[in-house]
Formats: structure tokens, C-alpha cells, sequence
């Protein structure tokens, strides 16, 4: 059989002219699996975590943006993106497809991998060494101590399974985020065990148990960091020695 299944994207414009064409992506994907083999008798795969929660927040952020009537000098695209779970392909062909020009594309910051069921003292961030993304987000982070921390476990590839990595590809600076944790703590134990229990199940629902505080925290986290990159003075830039960044002619 063959599926469609829609990408949804909103822009939010800026409030500077002069920024007009340095949109800043913020994104999270709408699929899960659905319906599938029945776990205790239950067959729905609800993807509470993975990623509904994410794309609530960003609903949540563009909700509280129209509330408090804040302006952002640097429009805003929202995309919420289709197909992650069978392999990018939403943000895939967003990418091929843009609706605006790649070099309007100022950076992509990812909701995925995210998993609040500890409190939020450390977060390990995709592409640490990319680009200026993580210098901005290391001086929020510092102020709510929140760690930021490279991957501490690369051979499970997670920066290029998520739909940050499409703007990678593209040259475009992009990360994601993951709770973090000290090894040997309970933290980990419940990370591990999650992805055990919880992964791409029908037990990742609203019933699991959570830490609405260290969501909230994340949620203040993601909206600062979002808050901060529209309204700098100065693009995110490439780091030097990225691989990601485009070659220069």
C-alpha cells in the first residue's frame, strides 16, 4: 500500500527587516508506529515521548509567543515533520524541497531523544563542535545548571538518527538534545531502562512515569535558546574543522 503523510510548517515572521531572510528552524516529528502488536493487550503505539511531547512543546512555545504578544527579530519556522520513524523522511524532503532558499536557513534546533524521567541536570547536545549553537547554549544551560555535554556514547550514531541531521547535510548548523546522566547513577539505570520497557512500545504513554519538573525546565531551556538565537545580533556560525560546514570555492 502506498501512505501520505504530510509535513505541517508554519513561519512566524520577524520583527527586523534587515533579518528577514535568516529564518531559524525549530522542529519535532509527528509520526509514531501507530498500531501494532498488542502488549498486554494493548496495540497502540502512542509515541508520548517519542515525539509528541515535543511537538506539544513546540505548540506550547509558539502559544506563549502569541500570549505574552513577543517579538522576535528573526522569523521563526516551525516544522513539524513526518516519516522520522521510517528514516528522516519528512525532514529528508523538506530539505530537497524547501520552501524557502537554503541560504535563508539560518540554523535547526530538534526536539527528539528527549526523555524526562529524571531531573534535568545534564544534557548532551548533537554537533558540540560544529558550530556556535553549542556556545549559545552552554551560556543558557550555565545559568539554569544545566550541563551540556558531548555524546557520551557516539557509536550509537544518535546525531544522524534524528531529523536534525537533514540540515546538517545541507550545511545548515543543527542540534538535538538528550537527557543526560552521570554513569553509575539511577539516572542511568532509568535511561537504559526506558529504552528496555518503553522504545518504540505501546508502554511509551501518557500513564509512564515522568518528571514534570525537569520537562518544564527543558521546556524553559528550549524557549531561551530558541529566544536568544532570533533576537543575537550574530548568525550561528560554522566552527572551524566542522565537516558539516560547506566547502568554500
Amino acid at each position: 500500500a502506498t501512505l501520505a503523510s504530510d509535513n505541517v510548517i508554519g513561519v512566524l515572521p520577524g520583527s527586523d527587516p534587515a533579518l528577514a531572510g535568516q529564518h531559524i528552524v525549530i522542529s519535532a516529528h509527528i509520526d509514531g508506529y501507530g498500531l501494532g502488536t498488542p502488549w498486554d493487550g494493548d496495540g497502540i503505539y502512542n509515541g508520548a515521548f517519542d515525539d509528541a511531547a515535543y511537538v506539544a512543546t513546540l505548540i506550547d512555545f509558539a502559544e506563549r509567543l502569541r500570549e505574552t504578544g513577543t517579538k522576535l527579530r528573526r522569523p521563526v519556522l516551525f516544522a513539524i515533520f513526518t516519516g522520522e520513524e521510517k528514516g528522516l523522511l519528512g525532514s529528508r524532503y523538506f530539505t530537497k524541497h524547501l520552501t524557502i532558499p537554503r541560504e535563508q536557513l539560518a540554523a535547526n534546533v530538534n526536539l527528539d531523544q528527549l526523555r524526562p524521567i529524571f531531573p534535568l541536570h545534564t544534557l548532551t547536545m548533537h554537533s558540540v563542535g560544529d558550530s556556535t549553537l553549542s556556545d549559545t547554549a552552554r551560556g543558557i544551560a550555565q545559568a539554569m545548571g544545566i550541563t551540556i555535554q558531548t555524546d557520551p556514547e557516539p557509536l550509537r550514531n544518535l546525531v544522524r538518527r534524528s531529523d536534525n541531521f537533514p540540515f546538517l547535510e545541507i550545511g545548515v548548523p543543527a542540534t538535538g538534545f538528550v537527557f543526560g546522566y552521570k554513569p553509575g547513577t539511577s539516572d542511568e539505570v532509568a535511561y537504559r531502562r526506558w529504552y528496555q520497557d518503553r522504545y518504540h512500545t505501546p508502554k511509551d504513554d501518557l500513564d509512564q512515569p515522568w518528571v514534570p519538573e525537569a520537562a518544564a525546565k527543558f521546556n524553559d531551556f528550549f524557549a531561551k535558546l530558541v529566544t536568544t538565537l532570533a533576537n543575537a545580533d550574530a548568525l550561528p556560525a560554522w566552527k572551524p574543522g566542522s565537516t558539516f560546514a560547506p566547502k568554500q570555492d
